[in-house]
């Protein structure tokens, strides 16, 4: 976790915030270290370059003398290994899920190119499970101040699979099928046997959690471009986000019809 450790902002008598709220956040790294955003990694390359995800992968399939199609396939179990099943575990043992999407999630390529780390930041939302509420008051007392942080499993399910699933891994996905270094079936295909070999080990949330993800026929979505639209302010008091819901890519019926597309997700 990348604290974020203090904020200043104006004090505007007779309104709760003044819009010129800054928060100051801890910065472990050097200008030489390898750490980088997902959504940098993932991102629209210029015309007529390469997406930095790409230029990744291939320097790795240079430095290990395989195809770019192995040298994707091992970022992508590497990437898993450090961003999926550390977060999955957290909410299994503690009840704690994030707000994992691309730009609160940072990956260290310093071990030639391939993830060893996942860092989060931008601590601005926490999902508390209520099946957790006793033990979280015993350790952190002050928490029984901010109720609001406590979900319902079934709630807390939705939420994680659109940040952590949709938003990021679903994102490194297409990116890899843009740029045409495997098929998007393909790593779709390793994420539900890593799915699978969670849901078999976890006894809690996480693995309700998991499993939700191989069998339920439509998986969630935030509904970005339409909180826009209607100007809806989901931090207000009040407010709520929109979600929307697809077809579920990762059950057994779509990751079939994923192998018969070029692209399962990325439009």
């Amino acid at each position: 976790f990348l604290h974020d450790s203090a904020y200043v902002t104006l004090d505007i008598s007779g309104q709760a915030e003044s819009g010129f709220e800054v928060i100051f956040r801890e910065n472990r790294f050097r200008a030489d270290d390898t750490v980088i955003t997902v959504s940098a990694l993932t991102a629209e390359p210029r015309p007529g370059h390469s997406s930095l995800f790409e230029n990744v992968v291939r320097r790795v399939a240079r430095d290990h003398d395989i195809s770019a199609r192995q040298a994707c396939r091992r970022w992508f179990e590497c990437y898993l290994d450090c961003a999926l099943d550390p977060l999955v575990r957290l909410y299994d043992r503690f009840g704690v899920a994030l707000e994992a999407h691309q730009q609160n999630s940072l990956l260290d390529l310093s071990q030639q190119g391939l993830p060893s780390r996942y860092l989060y930041r931008d601590s601005q939302g926490f999902y508390l499970s209520n099946s957790f509420r006793a033990r979280w008051y015993r350790l952190v007392p002050e928490v029984v101040q901010i109720r609001s942080l406590f979900f319902d499993d079934r709630e807390i399910r939705e939420r994680l699979s659109y940040y952590l699933i949709v938003n990021q891994i679903f994102s490194v996905v297409a990116r890899a099928g843009h740029d045409g270094l495997v098929s998007e079936a393909e790593l779709l295909g390793i994420l539900r046997v890593r799915l699978k070999k969670l849901a078999g080990e976890l006894t809690g949330a996480g693995r309700e959690f998991a499993s939700s993800l191989l069998d339920k026929p439509n998986i969630t979505a935030k509904a970005n471009l339409a909180i826009r639209l209607q100007d809806v302010d989901e931090l207000a008091e009040g407010g709520s986000a929109i979600y929307t819901h697809f077809a579920n890519p990762l059950s057994g019926v779509g990751l079939f019809m994923a192998a018969e597309q070029t692209h399962a997700i990325a439009s």
